[in-house]
């Protein structure tokens, strides 16, 4: 017979009738014996369900937080996205102003002269209207 593990339980007072007859009868410690092993299926087929509900439920809470990220990172890429464009932007516009100081008088009076200062102002524009500080231009 293997060791036994003593267990304290309470029990409600309306059954304490069968509990008074099992201990004269067949035992009360037997008989829970005899009905934890009758229903060892059922003990561990509920314990399985309630794994499978965890399960679920981290699922439920990993798909939740792929989704936040999946949000975040493509905010992150517009972000970057946008601010490619505007570096782009700032880096032709430089390259326009470059140009645009080489010119001689002359040549600023030229339809590719107010070709390029037209660009310059457009480059201008939008970089302002996309909130961009005008004063990077000026840096080198």
């Amino acid at each position: 017979m293997s060791k036994k593990n003593r267990y304290n339980i309470t029990l409600s007072k309306d059954l304490e009738y069968y509990v008074d007859k099992l201990i004269k009868t067949i035992g009360l410690s037997r008989f829970i014996e005899e009905q934890i092993r009758r229903h060892t299926g059922i003990i561990e087929a509920e314990e399985l369900n309630q794994q499978l509900e965890n399960i679920e439920n981290q699922k439920l809470d990993l798909s939740r937080l792929e989704d936040e990220i999946r949000n975040k990172l493509e905010s992150n890429k517009e972000s970057i996205s946008e601010q490619t464009k505007i570096n782009d932007l700032i880096n032709e516009t430089k390259e326009l102003m470059r140009i645009k100081k080489r010119l001689h008088r002359k040549e600023l009076h030229s339809n590719e002269g107010q070709e390029l200062t037209d660009k310059i102002n457009f480059n201008r524009q939008s970089l302002s209207s996309l909130g961009v500080d005008m004063s990077l231009l000026k840096r080198e």
